[in-house]
């Protein structure tokens, strides 16, 4: 409702140098608008874009404007230590494929080895594959070991035959920002037949900077999608931040957008005194939410012009999303869309259902408990009830 669902991020190409015949005299300037999904496929499009100038050669230095968001000092790790899984990402003005990378695993019986393959292309990133077991599939992911460094990933243990294709995502958290973006970029320049000369470096967008192109994302209607159908924690970060959206010249927080989230909140009639909004994900120990705050806003948005748009984002019971393996053969089975969260010692779900009387209800549920985790089986049975009952 604050955006609206055709928002956009823009992601601007720039330089400051002439382009003789194939070359660009001067760096090349990346200014990131914030997008919360860009991909490496879109920069591989906009890179082909920049090849359709005429462009080959870059003899300049790389330039990536990241200045639309405050800096953040906040470690990776300081939330469960676990800094390699793919949810600990921080946002930034320039995220590229949520700073993750995807490792596909394909056993092979025959030279009994195991190949595995990246996305998104790194420039001189090295993967070491695991050894190849024999033994059954079980926590396959723990025991792979995996460890990231800033120039290759490896492992610690051995991958098992049984387990056939499978996928790791992971967050290499000792690379920072620019350097991810730097080692795509180049990967698929050079895929493309260009080349660089010049190094990698961070600063703003000078004053006399001309355009040469920009990346429009998908809609906002479109992004929240893949935010709530997948619990997508960075790019819910990246959507906090963003709410201020015209920065006038001053960086973007999580703090201004927090406090324009809880504005909204206010105006639909939820008590906001003792709501806590850290970072706008579920990544935190200090965001507080009543289940009487969210049931306003569940309602509001039933009302709301864009609920077809905010509906649709939400997972469908035992059909997609994080709700894909949940009350799969049940009489819920497609009757709701109910979007999960879970900490330690913290599950929740909030949504709606649709009963067998025809009616809609919306359910909002939390434990906060140190054996909650424990009780998600009582979530299924209380959908179930709603649907058989109301």
């Amino acid at each position: 409702e604050l955006l609206g669902p055709n928002h956009h991020w823009m992601t601007r190409v720039h330089t400051q140098g002439h382009v003789v015949g194939d070359v660009l005299e001067g760096d090349l300037i990346i200014e990131g608008g914030g997008d919360p999904r860009l991909a490496h496929e879109d920069v591989a499009r906009l890179l082909r874009r920049l090849r359709s100038l005429g462009i080959r050669e870059i003899r300049g230095n790389l330039l990536l404007d990241r200045s639309l968001f405050q800096p953040t000092d906040e470690d990776a790790a300081s939330f469960d230590g676990l800094s390699s899984r793919a949810y600990n990402a921080l946002p930034d003005a320039l995220l590229l494929d949520a700073k993750a990378i995807s490792l596909r695993f394909f056993p092979d019986l025959l030279t009994q080895q195991v190949h595995v393959t990246m996305e998104p292309p790194m420039m001189d990133f090295v993967i070491e594959p695991p050894q190849l077991d024999n033994q059954a599939c079980t926590s396959w992911k723990e025991k792979l070991g995996a460890v990231v460094d800033d120039r290759r990933a490896y492992f610690a243990g051995s991958y098992s035959a049984d387990c056939g294709e499978r996928v790791l995502v992971l967050h290499p958290h000792a690379i920072s920002h620019v350097a991810y973006f730097d080692a795509v970029f180049r990967q698929l320049w050079h895929e493309l037949g260009g080349s660089i000369t010049g190094v990698t470096q961070e600063g703003k967008k000078p004053g006399n900077a001309r355009e040469l192109l920009q990346w429009e994302s998908l809609t906002l209607a479109q992004i929240i999608r893949d935010i709530n159908k997948y619990s997508n924690n960075v790019m819910a970060r990246q959507l906090l931040i963003s709410l201020p959206s015209e920065p006038n010249g001053t960086a973007l927080t999580k703090q201004a957008g927090a406090a324009r989230a809880k504005s909204w909140l206010a105006t639909i009639g939820v008590n906001t005194q003792p709501v806590v909004i850290e970072n706008g994900s579920g990544l935190s120990r200090h965001e507080r939410l009543s289940a009487e705050s969210i049931s306003a806003v569940l309602q509001h948005e039933w009302q709301s012009p864009l609920m077809p748009e905010f509906i649709a984002s939400l997972p469908i019971v035992g059909t997609d999303g994080t709700m894909s393996r949940s009350l799969t053969n049940s009489a819920a089975t497609m009757q709701g869309h109910i979007k999960t969260g879970s900490l330690n010692e913290v599950v929740s779900m909030a949504g709606y259902v649709k009963a067998k009387s025809g009616h809609w209800i919306s359910v909002v549920c939390m434990i906060n408990h140190p054996e909650a985790n424990k009780n998600r089986a009582m979530f299924n049975q209380l959908l179930e009830w709603i649907v058989e009952r109301y």
